[in-house]
């Protein structure tokens, strides 16, 4: 029939007509510049810091126990009855000072007898000594010694003088008292503890670091400790580094207190130990973001964000060293910073300077 190749001719032309105004909106939308497109999104809302130029405030942070200094078990030289003990714990004591007396009526006798035989001995010696004409000689005065019974006597003397102290715990050092283990009318053996003694004068705070913070470290340092009973932090100094990393991979550090006499061993506490590095730019760490793997921060540049790779050091306190890829001065994004994209419109809504606080 003849209208068959007309209908199948309108069909074609409608096809092509199609296709046309296809193609034609595609090519529209290709050619839309996309930064015209980028600027008439509503403005990103962000807050911002500037990044300054200034020391790097790094923190190493551990944990850390009082220990002391100076310190000592107490121990008996010598078994038998406790007669008399004389401290009790937190008693401060003087160097030299009696602590606890062992039954010693024996030894005294002994050191007597022996104080009484030197005696003896010594006038002997000197009446042996007057019956000869060169009585200056050394060598001479020295025979005589042994002749007269004198140098034994001596030793006899200095041997009784040392059972009867044993008998006796003085003090080693002038300290605190703690830990006594017996009470006055116990039998002791030599080698058993009385209690402990330590010099609050020398009370440290132990702490162990990581080896990958080794470099920072140096005597010196300022450090802070905050203890877990309170009256903290506390401020003091690096005192010692044990220059031997353990099997955990941490280094031994020993920081003195300015004041501790709120401190007792065995406390238990925060420490931080700070390192000033040299002059960086320094920005918040909110303001670091990972784009592929690359750190990236979006700085504002008239009302756009702009992206910027960086190079950064430490990160302590919130806060991250600059080593590349920003300037001082530069106004930096520090919100609502996860998802922006390059020349995105942003609206800054806090003062830069209320973010750096």
């Amino acid at each position: 029939m003849p209208y068959r190749p007309i209908l199948h001719l309108l069909q074609v032309a409608v096809t092509v007509l199609l296709l046309s105004a296809c193609n034609s909106e595609a090519t529209d939308k290709e050619e839309a510049n996309p930064d015209e497109l980028r600027k008439q999104m509503p403005a990103t809302e962000v807050q911002v810091a500037i990044a300054s130029r200034k020391p790097f405030d790094y923190r190493i942070p551990a944990r850390g126990k009082v220990v002391a200094g100076q310190q000592a078990e107490l121990l008996f030289d010598a078994g038998g009855l406790l007669v008399a003990l004389t401290v009790q714990e937190g008693d401060h004591v003087q160097e030299g000072q009696l602590l606890a007396r062992l039954e010693n009526t024996e030894q005294a006798l002994a050191l007597e007898k022996a104080r009484v035989a030197l005696k003896e001995r010594q006038l002997e010696y000197e009446s042996q000594l007057l019956g000869v004409s060169n009585r200056q000689d050394s060598a001479l005065q020295e025979n005589l010694a042994y002749v007269s019974g004198l140098q034994a006597a001596r030793v006899a003397y200095r041997q009784a003088k040392a059972a009867y102290e044993k008998t006796l715990l003085r003090a080693p050092f002038a300290g605190i008292v703690t830990d006594i283990a017996v009470s006055a009318g116990a039998r002791v053996k030599a080698g058993d503890k009385l209690g402990s003694l330590f010099n609050p004068a020398t009370l440290l705070v132990e702490t162990e670091v990581l080896e990958a913070a080794s470099r920072n470290l140096r005597p010196g340092l300022s450090a802070r400790f905050t203890p877990l009973a309170g009256n903290g932090p506390l401020t003091g100094k690096v005192a010692l580094i044990n220059p031997r990393v353990s099997k955990h991979g941490t280094i031994a550090v020993k920081i003195k207190i300015t004041d501790s006499h709120h401190l007792l061993p065995g406390m238990n506490g925060q420490v931080e130990i700070i390192v000033l590095q040299n002059n960086h730019i320094i920005i918040p760490e909110s303001a670091l973001v990972i784009r592929s793997g690359k750190e990236v921060v979006f700085v504002v540049s008239h009302g756009l964000a702009k992206w910027h790779y960086v190079t950064t050091g430490l990160k302590s306190n919130r806060q991250v060293e600059v080593l590349e890829g920003l300037q001082e001065g530069d106004t930096v994004i520090v919100s609502n910073n996860i998802y922006l994209a390059h020349d995105t419109p942003v609206l800054v809504v806090a003062d830069s300077a209320a973010v750096n606080e």
